[in-house]
């Protein structure tokens, strides 16, 4: 046996090491993604449970919100923008916020 055919028999092993240490890693994530799921499966009950309890203050928090679309509300009175907004409101008697309600049926 000459040393360039024990090499490449070496190479040949480390190339089958690696390749059976990727399929290993492989395995590995699927037995652990199916683990998870029998965990979800196990334990649906108390996961349902828990997903109605944490839905109840989100639609608490969803109902008391308050929306307001008028932006200009939160600016100071002072500033050039609100001045202008006064004029725009008293010669043309609405100002940069307004409300259009279209009907689509009128033609």
């Amino acid at each position: 046996m000459t040393v360039s055919h024990f090499y490449c028999i070496v190479q040949e092993e480390i190339k089958m090491t690696n390749g059976h240490k990727l399929n290993m890693r492989k395995e590995a994530k699927k037995d652990m993604m199916v683990k998870f799921g029998k965990k979800i499966v196990k334990f649906r009950v108390p996961i349902l449970i828990l997903s109605i309890l944490l839905l109840i203050p989100s639609a608490l928090g969803y109902l008391h919100t308050r929306i307001n679309y008028d932006v200009l509300t939160y600016l100071p009175d002072n500033i050039e923008t609100m001045k202008g907004q006064d004029i725009l409101v008293n010669d043309f008697g609405t100002g940069a916020f307004s409300m259009f309600i279209v009907d689509g049926n009128g033609r």
